[in-house]
């Protein structure tokens, strides 16, 4: 764990807030890029569509946090909207990520699909952003004695910031690959949030997390309903119209 990334004089540059920093601006930078291929989109709407879904991406990151900790947000509020305690989640970034380009796409007046380049913006973001979690040591996996295991808190745990990292910059490269196959635009960021929760689902039972109901975690229960409600939508649009199999023949 290297709380501390590097030191410049007597200031010390925080590994977290690094990563952070660096997923937001190489996030910024792909999304602005692969937004310039819609043609119908000019530059100060797609400026507020990342503004839209970068504000309810940090009230979303933070509100199902705050959910979590209520009982102790009931003592001291302060700590939690700040980084002194709590976290941020993923899932809950993307679920206020969408709602805030709605409400953007709202004002402008849009009606086209613009999420598919934020599915790969955000997964570039996201695999830097697990950087940060490994070096500043939050977000780590429950003890593992196993030879892929590292040395955290005190003792050997799942690698679970690597694992997700790895699996942040592999979906990437598919998504990238299969971004001219899908059938309607907005179907690649349907794809990110199906696989991403699924993989969210799966991982918790390695991580940490507090169990809540019936065994599951908070975040378990975010990523269940998308996991159904985007896989019946990917069984109805791909599998059962036969698309994959006139691809694989």
């Amino acid at each position: 764990m290297y709380p501390v990334l590097f030191q410049l004089g007597s200031y010390q540059i925080d590994s977290y807030v690094f990563f952070n920093f660096l997923a937001l601006i190489v996030g910024a930078i792909l999304y602005f890029r692969l937004s310039r291929t819609q043609k119908s989109l000019r530059l100060e709407e797609t400026m507020l569509l990342w503004a839209g879904g970068l504000a309810g991406g940090f009230i979303g990151a933070k509100f199902f946090d705050i959910i979590l900790n209520f009982k102790s947000i009931m003592d001291n509020l302060y700590p939690y909207l700040t980084q002194q305690e709590g976290t941020r989640t993923v899932l809950g970034g993307i679920i206020g990520g969408y709602f805030g380009v709605k409400a953007a796409k709202k004002y402008l007046g849009l009606t086209e699909k613009t999420g598919d380049p934020f599915a790969l913006a955000a997964l570039a973001a996201m695999g830097i952003g697990r950087i940060g979690c490994l070096f500043g040591g939050c977000c780590y996996g429950k003890p593992y004695q196993g030879w892929f295991s590292i040395y955290l808190h005190g003792q050997y745990r799942y690698p679970t910031q690597l694992i997700e990292m790895v699996f942040d910059f592999g979906l990437l490269m598919v998504l990238w690959l299969l971004r001219s196959s899908m059938k309607q635009p907005g179907d690649l960021f349907k794809l990110f949030v199906f696989s991403y929760a699924l993989f969210r689902f799966i991982i918790e039972y390695i991580r940490t997390e507090p169990v809540i109901w019936h065994g599951l975690t908070l975040y378990q229960l975010m990523a269940l309903p998308l996991v159904i409600l985007t896989g019946r939508y990917f069984y109805r649009n791909y599998f059962k119209a036969g698309f994959f199999h006139g691809r694989l023949d």
